[in-house]
């Protein structure tokens, strides 16, 4: 393709071109186009037959952001479970100390 074009561009740059020379050029040149045409469809063809690749892509893409974010949700709420369990113990430990401490003054006196 880009070779016809060339040969085509070196026969219209000639002064003395003739005739069937020019003939010739516009010839290549037709030859140029109509190779650039049948690329252009087989790339259409590939790109039509990747669409459904595409689409499947995209949709593992969004599925596995989804899945990320609920990951990141039920992280957050077992995180908020151990702290209120945590802070469930603390409160039991203090109120142990204090009945503990208050069974020791009653025992003391």
């Amino acid at each position: 393709m880009r070779e016809k074009k060339e040969v085509a561009e070196e026969i219209f740059e000639k002064e003395d071109a003739t005739q069937e020379e020019l003939k010739e050029a516009n010839e290549y040149l037709q030859n140029a186009l109509e190779d650039i045409r049948d690329a252009n469809e087989i790339l259409r063809e590939i790109f039509s037959e990747l669409e459904h690749y595409r689409e499947q892509f995209r949709l593992e893409e969004e599925n596995q952001k989804t899945a990320q974010t609920n990951d990141e949700d039920a992280d957050d709420s077992a995180d908020d479970k151990e702290d209120e369990d945590k802070e469930d113990e603390d409160e039991k430990g203090t109120q142990e100390a204090v009945i503990t401490n208050s069974s020791t003054k009653e025992t003391n006196s």
